[in-house]
């Protein structure tokens, strides 16, 4: 059984710069066959939390970029369903 790990989002200081999770916030880089898997509470603590950049992986076929005005999110899940490379990884510079 996999740990639920909502609880350790209140944890995040409030002057984060670099946010590294396993699962995308709610509508963001989280789609797949039409459904958003996204945390609703990772999106509602990023109102209040504004790291400069988020990573994150999960959902596969949400790979990308998205630059928001206060933070970049990056869903760096390299490998497609079927565990192959289907993308080239990213370089931030912070």
């Amino acid at each position: 059984m996999h740990e639920d790990p909502t609880h350790y989002y209140r944890e995040i200081p409030s002057d984060t710069d670099v946010l590294i999770t396993h699962e995308p916030p709610y509508e963001v880089l989280d789609e797949a066959g039409g459904f958003h898997y996204g945390s609703r509470i990772l999106h509602t603590l990023l109102l209040k939390v504004t790291p400069r950049l988020h990573l994150f992986g999960h959902i596969h076929k949400a790979y990308g970029l998205h630059k928001a005005p206060e933070i970049t999110f990056s869903n760096a899940a390299l490998l497609n369903e079927q565990y192959n490379l289907h993308g080239e990884g990213f370089v931030h510079e912070i």
